[in-house]
């Protein structure tokens, strides 16, 4: 029987093991789950100036999550209600979650229209994405073409009367060419926040 105890322990350590990755997967998932509201301003270069774009109000909620091997993720769907009533609610669906290695988190990712977005966690509160901007979205800042082109956005969150609270701020920076030749510009293209209500 003596030697049966250290393949049993052995077996049980890795069950252990397996059990802990999977709770701390879903405590993560559960941060991330939930409803959301929130308030947005979005900005755009014109001339040689910052000036708004537009401006909304949205709904999140973030449900239904997923966990396999290489991924573990909850689906987003949004609805953004815009100040202009010109322009019909758009609604949107995403995924947000994380990346698995041998059941450990690796990054922390959004999926959004098939391009995936790696959000680092630069403090406890402290996050940031760092990505390349789309054609579509260099025409909504007022730019038809960049040689160089980024968002860098950057997300703190904090409990306010008891409420948490999602401050983000995006900062865009684009060189582009003209007849002056190559210029650039740094600025806030966007900036609101998520409240959670669930």
């Amino acid at each position: 029987m003596k030697f049966m105890k250290k393949p049993i322990l052995t077996v049980l350590s890795i069950l252990l093991t397996i059990a802990l990755h999977a709770q701390s997967i879903e405590t993560e998932l559960n941060k991330i789950s939930g409803e959301f509201v929130g308030e947005w301003n979005l900005f755009q270069y014109s001339n040689g100036e910052i000036i708004k774009a537009a401006s909304w109000i949205d709904t999140l909620t973030a449900t239904n999550p997923v966990i396999n091997d290489t991924i573990a993720y909850v689906t987003v769907k949004s609805t953004m209600t815009f100040d202009n009533s010109h322009i019909p609610p758009y609604k949107m669906e995403f995924e947000e979650g994380f990346e698995l290695l041998d059941g450990n988190i690796v990054n922390h990712f959004f999926n959004v229209m098939g391009t995936k977005a790696i959000e680092s966690n630069i403090t406890e509160n402290t996050y940031v994405i760092a990505q390349p901007i789309s054609t579509f979205e260099l025409n909504q800042l007022g730019f038809s073409s960049a040689i160089e082109a980024y968002h860098t956005t950057l997300k703190v969150i904090v409990i306010v009367d008891g409420v948490e609270l999602h401050k983000v701020t995006r900062i865009s920076t684009v060189v582009w060419e003209s007849k002056k030749g190559n210029e650039s510009v740094q600025f806030v293209s966007l900036k609101g926040y998520h409240k959670r209500i669930k």
